[in-house]
């Protein structure tokens, strides 16, 4: 929270509340007009429950807007299949796609405004060389094809 904070323009701070925590364990005194849920979805044990839990958090026509990475492209394929073979580590995350999504959405009465889709560095690319690293984001810009990108920024309105 302290980077957020930290990151918000001067002229907005005092309308900015900053929570960090469980939010199916959060029980606001009131509802927010916009609620943000960056990169948690691939880690809450139901994404239904979360996401009925974060749609108790938005005013009526307030906006909720969620990063998810889908694991159906070929990007997050990949990731995977490193993570599986390369890695120590063996956490496993949700597997979920925006089609799968949907209906969940729906189900909690939101609606979606915009749809952003876009791929990170991955694979450890921030530590390689920055001119190797630009060269290889360069290739993926040209590559526009949507089971490519697997992070997904979704604007939902709540009806």
């Amino acid at each position: 929270t302290e980077r957020a904070r930290n990151n918000t323009l001067p002229q907005f701070i005092k309308n900015v509340t900053y929570i960090s925590g469980d939010a199916s364990l959060y029980n606001p005194t009131h509802k927010f007009d916009l609620v943000l849920c960056i990169g948690v979805l691939a880690h809450v044990e139901s994404v239904d429950k979360f996401i009925a839990d974060l749609t108790q958090l938005v005013n009526q026509n307030g906006l909720l807007l969620i990063q998810f990475t889908d694991s159906r492209s070929l990007w997050s394929r990949l990731n995977r299949f490193f993570r599986k073979n390369h890695s120590a580590q063996k956490y496993t995350t949700n597997v979920m796609s925006f089609r799968s999504l949907m209906p969940i959405f729906l189900e909690h009465h939101l609606a979606v405004e915009s749809v952003t889709r876009y791929s990170d560095s991955g694979f450890g690319l921030s530590r390689l060389n920055v001119k190797i690293a630009a060269k290889f984001k360069i290739i993926t810009s040209f590559l526009r094809a949507g089971w490519f990108f697997s992070e997904n920024l979704i604007l939902l309105r709540k009806n």
